[in-house]
């Protein structure tokens, strides 16, 4: 199942800060993805790694 499908939603934790959010894709760039729910005051910077969470039926979990 592609990242790229506007109707999916994924579960998914910042490995270096370990906060949990929703990955998702607007439709619009493929490359870029919406990363929902993280607190602003943690940042994401590039290079971060995001891991599945626990929700992702598509995905399994990874790491946490």
């Amino acid at each position: 199942m592609s990242l790229l499908n506007v109707v999916n939603k994924f579960s998914v934790q910042l490995k270096r800060t370990g906060s949990a959010g929703m990955l998702s894709w607007d439709g619009k760039s493929p490359q870029e993805l919406t990363l929902n729910n993280i607190p602003k005051t943690d940042s994401v910077r590039k290079g971060d790694t995001i891991l599945t969470g626990t929700y992702s039926r598509s995905y399994p979990q990874a790491g946490w």
